[in-house]
């Protein structure tokens, strides 16, 4: 959170109190935010401070001062002096070929004058991006405390896997939707933005509290610099000290704290990331087909695969034509996830051991492409037994099997 014109107001935090408190909802992990800026004007004169809150990865930011919501717009100049004034607050680099901030993009855009240099360029930004900040206005009388409150939502800064959007499911909750799991990619991060706090006058303290679920893992970190944010969404350098946690009604809790006077101790921000326990996703699957040579065979098969990460499946299955032979296979897959009505494509390697029935045990090599549409899809393994001569019949075998996962 910021003031208008940065140093030049005279308004101190003695203190900031941010609660991140995050909770499964379904698969997705909510983190809801509540900051607030105990403030005081130590003059004898009334104080009118025009801000904004900072920030990208948030949604349902409200603001209110003095218990009133504040639905104020920032103008183009006083936007321009919060912006400068943030800026460097944050010790962001010069380099005028990168992006220095996903938080700062219309200081970039502003220098850059477009791609043609072109003034329109920079009206559009002022007019899709100013006009979503949630901005206020504080009137303060001689010597008053107020409390300024900013509550809303934190977006994770990695979503789900492969890095596509809701209309994409992994491949272990594709092939396996009743053990399946879809939850999004890990680790869930968080990223809340400090250095704003730095524009007010005096900052006194400032105290962090993450609270988050007993079955995750946390790790947390404070960042001094931020390092072309918009590209890579990381952080530099990096420091884990000063924290603390405890356990508190099942939800794990992590404390850090600020006080002093010397604004350069400030970080310019916080990452939160959270890990689960380790654990496999899959299910068990039966296919029935063909093996196609000299003597076409019925087969059927079953088996059984585990993943992880969601898209490398561990499996062992069984198969047999119910007359001559038995094979007993361990394989590897890598698989793609599932995109609205584009399957899953599965690339696999093996080991099958075929016991004969009235013969001898060979050992092969399985190659195996599958393609899956939901629990339903196609197999071709193909397999390779190098113990057989090459011009017997079953030196190669070929087959073809539909297949039914759950």
């Amino acid at each position: 959170m910021s003031p208008t014109y940065g140093n030049q107001n005279p308004i101190e935090v003695e203190k900031e109190e941010l609660r991140i408190d995050c909770r499964f909802v379904r698969s997705e992990l909510v983190c809801a935010f509540d900051a607030r800026y105990y403030l005081v004007n130590p003059t004898d004169v009334q104080q009118v401070v025009v801000g904004a809150f900072y920030g990208e990865d948030y949604k349902d930011v409200a603001v209110y001062f003095a218990g009133e919501k504040q639905t104020r717009r920032l103008t183009r100049k006083e936007f321009e002096a919060v912006d400068s004034a943030v800026v460097n607050a944050s010790h962001v680099g010069e380099q005028p070929d990168s992006l220095e901030s996903l938080l700062f993009w219309y200081r970039h855009i502003k220098r850059r004058g477009g791609e043609d240099g072109s003034q329109p360029y920079v009206e559009n930004f002022y007019t899709e991006k100013l006009g979503q900040m949630p901005a206020f206005e504080a009137s303060f009388s001689p010597w008053e405390r107020n409390m300024l409150l900013v509550t809303g939502k934190m977006v994770p800064a990695f979503d789900r896997p492969w890095g596509v959007s809701e209309m994409v499911s992994n491949a272990a909750y594709t092939r396996h939707l009743a053990f399946g799991d879809d939850s999004p990619k890990e680790p869930f991060q968080f990223v809340y933005l400090i250095s704003p706090i730095k524009t007010w006058a005096k900052v006194h303290r400032i105290e962090i509290i993450v609270s988050y679920p007993e079955s995750l893992s946390g790790e947390f970190l404070r960042f001094w610099e931020i390092d072309r944010v918009a590209e890579n969404r990381m952080q530099k350098p990096y420091s884990q000290d000063g924290w603390t946690d405890h356990s508190s009604g099942g939800q794990n809790v992590a404390v850090w704290r600020y006080e002093g006077t010397m604004k350069d101790e400030i970080p310019n921000g916080v990452v939160f990331r959270f890990y689960r326990p380790w654990r496999l996703n899959g299910g068990m699957f039966v296919g029935i087909g063909g093996r196609y040579h000299r003597n076409n065979r019925f087969i059927s098969q079953v088996g059984v695969e585990f993943a992880h990460p969601h898209w490398l499946f561990y499996g062992l299955s069984l198969e047999s034509d119910f007359r001559e032979w038995l094979n007993v296979t361990p394989q590897l897959k890598a698989a793609s996830p599932m995109y609205l009505l584009a399957p899953s494509v599965g690339f696999a390697i093996g080991m099958p051991v075929q016991i004969q029935f009235h013969s001898n045990v060979h050992v092969g090599i399985r190659f195996q492409l599958d393609c899956v549409l939901g629990p339903i899809g196609i197999a071709f393994p193909f397999d390779i037994y190098p113990g057989l001569k090459s011009d017997d019949d079953d030196f190669l075998q070929f087959s073809m099997m539909g297949m039914v996962s759950f």
